[in-house]
């Protein structure tokens, strides 16, 4: 029996974002799967990157800094995938992904 990836499935299986035509339904269901993966905090701006460190910060800060963007990584790499492999390859020069940035 073959297996099934949800991760790939529910993603690769979206039709993509090519307008306006089309927006409503294609917004429905990337919130749908952006919630089910517990991404969608990042996307509407709940969980945010740190703030950067100025070049006076603690070796204590900085390791502080690092865990939390870690951690805010770990959730918006995620959430850029899955936003960038729905939409239309026209319209991704628009989209400008946070989480790829840093």
């Amino acid at each position: 029996m073959a297996m099934i990836d949800y991760e790939r499935s529910s993603t690769s299986q979206i039709e993509k974002l090519t307008g306006e035509k089309n927006y409503r339904s294609w917004a429905t269901i990337v919130r749908a799967i952006l919630l089910e993966k517990e991404l969608f905090d990042v996307v509407d701006g709940q969980v945010t990157a740190p703030v950067p460190l100025s070049a006076t910060a603690s070796t204590e800060e900085r390791a502080a800094y690092d865990t939390a963007l870690k951690q805010y990584k770990k959730k918006a790499l995620p959430a850029c995938r899955i936003l960038l492999s729905a939409i239309s390859s026209r319209l991704i020069t628009a989209y400008v992904c946070g989480g790829c940035q840093r």
